[in-house]
């Protein structure tokens, strides 16, 4: 302010007639001098004190809401951005509501200065900030179903002032319990030659005549299950131990059955042990006297992956979550051997 001053003051100056003191007008140039003063200090006159009542909010995700209070309604929303995200132009989106419910702008940056609503929907929070009034905020958290409190900032301010409101978020206390499962047997995903890079291996006769070795192409394969996720990284939220789900009826499609017909709906590969058969299916290779072998296993494995929805509801709040994604099989069914 100092700095406009001087230059304000200098300016003011300048402008001054230098007649008016020849004339003996001083009066008028205490006027001008005194208008362009002011003009200098004027870009806070109109600028309110928006201090928030606090910078820091802990809640339970469990549709708990909390109220900020301003000073004044001069603010705005700025935007909203996870703690350890170290991009602060990297602001979550979200839909922008009116307080009568409808919507302004879907999938859109959570900022404005209206009267509005701003819902946060991440693949693993969701979180309703509204502003009701001209000086107050309002944050609903509905869920965070990581297993560790979430931070977010949120951005507010105008034209003068700028302030960061942290927002912790603790975990949703009860998980997801899973409904049903339904899976797509119209269309699947069907590759039967998947090629699958087998183990390598050395074959060393260290005598002075010929040997012979045995190599067991299949030694390390297994029968692999797993399920994929379209929408999450992982399913923790439905608790540490993962729920059990029937699985498809296998035989049909000439798949190798699961003893029990059902397996924990995760997205680790759950790996069974090869039918005896295959196990114990080998290659005789000869070696010549004082050489060495080297040579390494190629797989093929047959492959089939069905379309599934699942369908999930919380005890406590009652949402719901639909996952959607694969249940993939993956077993050997031909091999080959290459020497270097």
């Amino acid at each position: 302010m100092i700095y406009s001053f001087h230059i304000h003051l200098f300016i003011g100056f300048m402008q001054i007639d230098t007649a008016l003191f020849r004339r003996g007008s001083f009066l008028w140039g205490v006027v001008v001098l005194t208008a362009v003063l002011f003009a200098s200090c004027n870009d806070d006159v109109f600028v309110e004190n928006i201090t928030p009542e606090v910078t820091k909010l802990q809640m339970p995700a469990d549709g708990s809401t909390r109220s900020i209070g301003f000073q004044s309604g001069d603010w705005e929303l700025w935007g909203m951005s996870f703690v350890n995200n170290p991009l602060y132009f990297d602001l979550l989106r979200g839909n922008i509501y009116d307080l009568q419910g409808q919507l302004l702008a879907a999938d859109t940056v959570l900022c404005g200065g209206g009267w509005w609503k701003w819902e946060l929907e991440h693949s693993t929070l969701a979180l309703t900030v509204e502003r009701p009034s001209a000086k107050e905020l309002r944050v609903t958290a509905e869920e965070n179903i990581t297993s560790s409190p979430v931070s977010l900032n949120l951005f507010v301010g105008n034209e003068r002032d700028t302030y960061t409101i942290c927002l912790d978020i603790a975990p949703t206390a009860e998980p997801y319990r899973l409904d049903s499962i339904v899976y797509s047997t119209g269309h699947w995903l069907q590759q039967d030659s998947l090629e699958v890079q087998g183990e390598a291996f050395a074959l060393i006769n260290p005598v002075d005549h010929v040997s012979v070795f045995e190599v067991y192409p299949y030694r390390k394969s297994a029968y692999e299950v797993n399920f994929t996720c379209e929408e999450l990284p992982g399913l923790s939220f439905l608790g540490e131990k993962p729920p059990l789900v029937p699985l498809i009826d296998t035989g049909q499609y000439g798949i190798p059955a699961i003893a029990d017909g059902q397996l924990p709906y995760t997205l680790t590969v759950q790996r069974f042990a090869l039918p005896l058969a295959l196990q114990g299916q080998k290659e005789e290779v000869e070696v010549e006297a004082n050489e060495t072998v080297n040579g390494k296993v190629r797989l093929w494995y047959a492959y089939y992956g069905f379309p599934y929805r699942a369908y999930a509801i919380h005890p406590l709040t009652g949402r719901r979550r639909v996952l959607t994604g694969l249940l993939e099989f993956r077993w050997p069914v031909g091999y080959e051997i290459l020497f270097e």
